[in-house]
């Protein structure tokens, strides 16, 4: 079991991101943030399974419920989250870097303009 797992929001969004590599986050990129569910079960199931939402890594629960709260998100309840709430999260903040990057937008919708 692969116990390095990211600890971060952001740690694991550049993970997905490199893991899809520049032809698959084009594509991501190229997503309505309403279709974005549709990755639930294929890209989300991975990032549960692989980043241990389901199996203790408590440290990216954290980390997923402080990014929703900080952001006005709906998903926070009690300083915790659901291994698919922090999955379909990590997905939407994967989503907005491959937008920035791709230069489709700014990246997190809430951030502050330089």
């Amino acid at each position: 079991m692969d116990r390095n797992w990211p600890e971060t929001v952001e740690e694991a969004a550049h993970e997905v991101l490199r893991g899809l590599g520049d032809g698959q986050s084009r594509l991501l990129s190229e997503y309505k943030e309403n279709d974005l569910a549709l990755l639930h079960f294929g890209l989300g199931q991975g990032i549960r399974n692989d980043f241990g939402l389901w199996h203790g890594n408590t440290a990216l629960l954290k980390s997923c419920a402080e990014f929703a709260e900080e952001g006005g998100l709906p998903e926070v309840g009690w300083g915790m989250m659901d291994a698919d709430s922090a999955s379909n999260l990590i997905i939407r903040r994967a989503w907005e870097m491959a937008r920035a990057e791709a230069g489709c937008g700014r990246g997190r919708p809430d951030a502050a303009e330089n």
